[in-house]
């Protein structure tokens, strides 16, 4: 998807540097590195990533099980990316800017780092207001759980449900992605956006087919429509102020 989106205006990977902000698990980044064949591709989360489990990940994707030369992974901190200053040509973020708590801060390092021709790639999904942008589909199928249930009822179901027997630590997980959500909208992230020092060029948004409930009979629907987005941003050029 990244791949078209961006090659639909002639962006293109090969031979760039890279940064992937919020790589998670590695395997996006990893992917991207076989199939773009960039020059660099540094991963960067505020957990490390597990490069004994990214191997697995990708034997099982059939992918080549050793890391590349070339694909690297560091821990960043909650807003700052250890790397120099204009370092990278392409920085990436795929569902993770829904989770950060300061995207402004984040955004205005990703200025710092990436070079003044570079391009910021862009995708969240689901955004929180959407119908499951609660990301808790495996308990709540029709949605809509974060805007018509408190977090004590949400936090029993989860405690009471079956998928609790089997594989608690991915309920613990859920728990902490459903805590750590930011309530981004596209506004919002459009208002960070500029506050960083980027402009926006390009925007697809993700939108689908629903039944509003009830309870959010008078909430916006440009909050309740929009599910996803993808965009692409570039630096704004830097004005040097007479001394």
């Amino acid at each position: 998807e990244m791949t078209a989106f961006c090659g639909g205006d002639n962006i293109f990977l090969s031979g760039k540097d890279i940064a992937d902000i919020g790589s998670g698990d590695g395997i996006l980044s990893a992917g991207t590195f076989k199939s773009e064949k960039p020059r660099s591709l540094v991963g960067f989360d505020v957990q490390l990533t597990n490069i004994e489990l990214l191997k697995k990940a990708m034997k099982d994707e059939g992918v080549d099980e050793e890391i590349p030369e070339g694909l690297s992974f560091q821990q960043s901190f909650e807003t700052g990316i250890p790397a120099g200053d204009s370092s990278f040509d392409f920085v990436m973020s795929w569902s993770a800017f829904e989770h950060i708590r300061n995207p402004i801060q984040v955004l205005q390092e990703i200025r710092r780092v990436i070079k003044q021709d570079g391009v910021l790639f862009i995708q969240i999904w689901p955004l929180f207001h959407s119908q499951h942008g609660s990301h808790l589909w495996d308990w709540y199928p029709d949605g809509w759980a974060q805007h018509t249930k408190s977090f004590m009822e949400i936090e029993e179901k989860m405690n009471n449900s079956n998928l609790l027997h089997g594989d608690e630590s991915n309920v613990a997980y859920m728990k902490s992605e459903y805590d750590t959500l930011n309530r981004l909208t596209i506004d919002d992230l459009q208002r960070a956006l500029l506050t960083a020092g980027f402009s926006v060029e390009k925007v697809e948004l993700q939108t689908d087919a629903f039944h509003v409930p009830r309870e959010l009979q008078h909430y916006p629907l440009s909050k309740l429509a929009v599910s996803g987005v993808k965009l692409l941003a570039t630096p704004m050029p830097v004005i040097e102020k007479n001394l």
